[in-house]
């Protein structure tokens, strides 16, 4: 998910975006982001976040009982003035919930932080 500081009143208008992707009950909970330290940051700068994601195959688990979707994520800010934050390494892993005609939708998340 992408936070873009022109574009967003708060980190909360992020989830709004990637609503559409999310469950209700998730979106809901979402919303209520509030502003941190990182988003300061990218508000001074006029910045957003750039999201590039790649498969990740991590460790072997055992066989979970929902679907699980684990993916890297690099995120980097990149302000509008020049500044360029450093970039952070995710793997987001998401548990996914099969709404109608299949359409999988997020229910769940959790990011571990990795090293640069």
């Amino acid at each position: 998910m992408t936070r873009d500081a022109l574009a967003d009143a708060s980190p909360a208008d992020a989830f709004r975006r990637a609503a559409p992707y999310m469950t209700m009950s998730l979106s809901g909970a979402a919303a209520d982001s509030r502003a941190d330290a990182e988003w300061q940051d990218l508000v001074g700068h006029k910045a957003h976040t750039q999201v590039v994601t790649s498969h990740y195959a991590g460790d072997a688990a055992p066989e979970p009982a929902q679907p699980i979707s684990s993916r890297l994520a690099v995120v980097t800010a990149i302000g509008r003035d020049g500044w360029q934050g450093q970039p952070a390494r995710y793997v987001v892993h998401c548990v996914l919930k099969v709404q109608d005609q299949g359409r999988l939708l997020v229910s769940a998340y959790e990011t571990e932080p990795l090293g640069p």
